[in-house]
């Protein structure tokens, strides 16, 4: 198994063990999780319809910054461990609850939608917390490649099975699975500490508490304030382009069972996709074009595939562009957005980043709510409408990526500067 497991990464003696219960539990997370995101997703389009889908998108945004202060208060006095289990418990027993209501016939898509969004934050936050306080830096270095790599074979397990679960059980399988799922997580036995180390909770925590220090730090950085219109066109566009592939889907599917099978079906896609992408293409692309002109890759697709889809809008054609779009998103574009605060200080990073990667990203899931509502009941849009909406979107992305090229060329050349006269630092 060592010598297995050294293919991925390097393993000192006695961290297999742990390291495996970790890579187990980041397998189940995700697993369980894919037989719930195109159970969501079913239930939401077969109770009402993708413009519902897109209101509950909003609220989960909302919500989640109204539960983040008292999300950083548990943490620190409940401590990550019993924070874990007790989200568990939770999602165990709402689970339950929810496909109660399912069966006796309840309305409970919407509510569904918005706590699985909700609930897949926190317990994701909480595990890697868990992964943090038990590995020191150097070991969490080598280490936590391989427990990533746990959870993306789960995503694609879970959602390759969640597209036979649906035809061969439907929806009550779905919850039966997922709830077994993380029961298994529960269960999983939690290594047994070898530090003491709040630093990067802390940091986390501290972070968080200080999102208006993080905001005059955009203000006053241009270069951070358009990574923060990069994450928010990022979001906002594959949101509206969520929204589209729902339209689509609600013409050509009816019934929870049917609608299902197809999300678990497109996840599958998706996330095989996004492995072949992570492992062949994002080192290549970033290596031989640069983060600056890898950056427009993503953008131009956009521009390219929802102009096609305007002039040719087929439904196959719209699923294939969306794998695609959905893929490069998880892989490429992800992996972009974390490497443009490498020049960045340290409070410029944790407090910017802070404020990015949680007001930007979800102002994007309220700005898509603002165009569907604007475009459903007052400028009376079809697809072709949104299609162009993404479009334009797509325009303004890729002025930003030009905008950034200029800001990553001049921070370089000043940190070659820094460099050539002081060799040491």
């Amino acid at each position: 198994m060592s010598r297995s497991v050294n293919l991925i990464t390097q393993v000192a003696p006695g961290e297999l063990r742990p390291a495996l219960w970790l890579t187990l539990k980041a397998f189940l997370l995700l697993f369980a999780y894919y037989q719930l995101k195109p159970l969501r997703e079913a239930l939401i389009l077969s109770e009402h319809d993708a413009t519902i889908r897109s209101y509950a998108t909003a609220i989960q945004a909302l919500v989640l910054f109204l539960l983040m202060p008292l999300y950083a208060y548990l943490v620190r006095h409940l401590g990550t461990q019993r924070m874990f289990s007790g989200v568990l418990v939770v999602a165990v027993i709402s689970l339950a609850l929810f496909w109660l209501g399912h069966g006796l016939q309840l309305p409970v898509a919407a509510p569904f939608y918005i706590w699985l969004g909700i609930f897949n934050v926190f317990i994701i936050a909480q595990f890697w917390a868990e992964c943090a306080a038990y590995y020191q830096p150097e070991a969490g270095k080598r280490l936590f490649p391989l427990i990533a790599a746990g959870a993306t074979v789960g995503g694609l397990l879970g959602a390759v099975s969640a597209h036979w679960v649906f035809i061969v059980s439907g929806v009550g399988g779905a919850f039966a699975v997922a709830i077994s799922g993380y029961v298994a997580v529960w269960q999983t036995p939690r290594p047994i500490s070898c530090k003491v180390a709040q630093a990067s909770a802390d940091r986390s925590v501290d972070a968080k508490q200080h999102w208006f220090r993080g905001l005059n730090h955009l203000l006053l950085n241009p270069y951070l304030m358009l990574i923060a219109l990069f994450v928010l066109l990022l979001n906002t566009g594959n949101s509206l382009g969520e929204y589209i592939l729902a339209r689509w889907v609600e013409l050509q599917y009816s019934g929870a069972d049917q609608i299902g099978a197809f999300y678990g079906g497109f996840y599958s896609w998706v996330n095989f996709a996004t492995v072949l992408c992570q492992l062949f293409l994002v080192s290549r692309m970033i290596r031989w074009l640069g983060v600056s002109s890898a950056l427009l890759l993503v953008p131009c697709l956009m521009l390219g595939g929802y102009l096609t889809l305007f002039f040719l809008p087929l439904f196959w054609l719209t699923y294939l562009y969306k794998v695609a779009e959905n893929s490069l998103d998880y892989s490429l574009q992800n992996t972009l957005r974390h490497t443009l605060f490498l020049p960045l200080s340290g409070v410029q990073l944790y407090e910017g980043k802070a404020v990015i990667d949680t007001i930007f990203w979800r102002l994007g899931d309220l700005i898509q709510l603002v165009i569907v509502l604007l475009g459903s009941h007052w400028l009376l849009l079809d697809l072709s409408g949104y299609l162009l909406i993404n479009v334009g979107l797509a325009l303004v992305w890729i002025w930003i990526c030009l905008r950034l090229q200029r800001h990553i060329a001049l921070l370089s050349a000043d940190l070659s500067r820094r460099g050539a006269a002081d060799p040491g630092a």
